[in-house]
């Protein structure tokens, strides 16, 4: 039992060295120093130790990164951005950071135990035990920038990823105002700009309310994998009013729709025959009477 307390102490205390290390580049510097000083080789020459020698970035600021090959990662706001990072040998540490500022870096995750307050954030290799990757839940702009996994390995091996966020956006054909006579259909269709990832939902708003499931009079919501298509066979006055496309993953879009009453060629030539109609009769009545009061 005894063993087992020393074990955990022994991790514990490990984990921050480490984090110290990780925040301020300057103990571990101080740590190799003293190492240093009281290691020397047969021949009795000072020798630096492993990590010295085989980490040249030690003796630089822990801001560069100048000549350190980055991968970039694009991803959608709204989605899960995803950056990852191999490592070889199992059973090792490694931390994941955010580059805040010109020298420091903030702690986000340590293996799958998340360290920053924004939850967003978590490390998992469940996947592949072989690349402990870091998720950020519905990333925003903030987010973007630099990001470091550190793997304490020796020699300690860093790998560095930028992540790029692209913000989609919906987009309605015809703009808006969009004019139909009554009776008419009323299509309505909604595309998704420079998105990369198809959306979770697509949602359709007729004012405050939303219609996707509350449909009448032969009324369809269709989608596609970038879209979503609202059709009303028969437009009507209580149609008109502001509809919004309500993607998960991009930037929502509204159109005004105006409802005008009118009639269709064929109802106007129908009113026209039975209006000639009514005058021919209405003549030939008034002609009929004119003849009889005639003596």
């Amino acid at each position: 039992m005894r063993h087992s307390h020393n074990h955990s102490t022994s991790i514990v205390l490990l984990v921050l060295v480490l984090v110290a290390e990780t925040i301020n580049p300057a103990v571990a510097e101080r740590r190799n120093a003293d190492h240093s000083k009281h290691h020397k080789d047969a021949n009795g020459r000072m020798q630096r130790s492993h990590k010295s020698i085989k980490s040249p970035e030690n003796a630089k600021p822990h801001n560069e990164v100048t000549n350190k090959k980055v991968a970039v990662v694009q991803a959608q706001t709204g989605t899960v951005a995803v950056l990852h990072c191999k490592i070889k040998h199992n059973n090792v540490t490694v931390l994941w950071l955010k580059k805040q500022g010109n020298d420091s870096f903030t702690l986000l995750t340590v293996n799958a135990s998340t360290h920053s307050w924004d939850k967003r954030f978590y490390a998992s290799n469940e996947k592949d035990n072989k690349d402990w990757t870091l998720h950020i839940m519905y990333p925003k702009e903030s987010d973007q920038g630099l990001y470091e996994c550190q793997i304490f390995t020796e020699p300690k091996t860093r790998v560095f990823v930028k992540l790029e966020l692209i913000e989609a956006r919906a987009e309605i054909f015809g703009g808006s105002p969009k004019i139909v006579k009554a009776g008419s259909p009323l299509r309505l269709s909604c595309v998704l700009r420079r998105s990369i990832d198809p959306p979770m939902y697509i949602f359709w708003y007729h004012e405050d309310r939303m219609i996707n499931y509350d449909l009448m009079g032969g009324a369809a919501v269709r989608h596609g994998r970038q879209g979503s298509e609202l059709v009303i066979p028969r437009a009507e006055p209580e149609h008109a009013g502001n509809y919004s496309c309500v993607p998960s993953n991009a930037r929502q879009v509204s159109v005004l729709v105006d409802v005008k009453h009118g009639h269709s060629k064929k109802v106007c030539q129908h009113i026209f025959i039975k209006l000639l109609i009514f005058f021919k009769v209405k003549s030939r009545l008034q002609s009929s009477l004119e003849q009889r009061r005639q003596p």
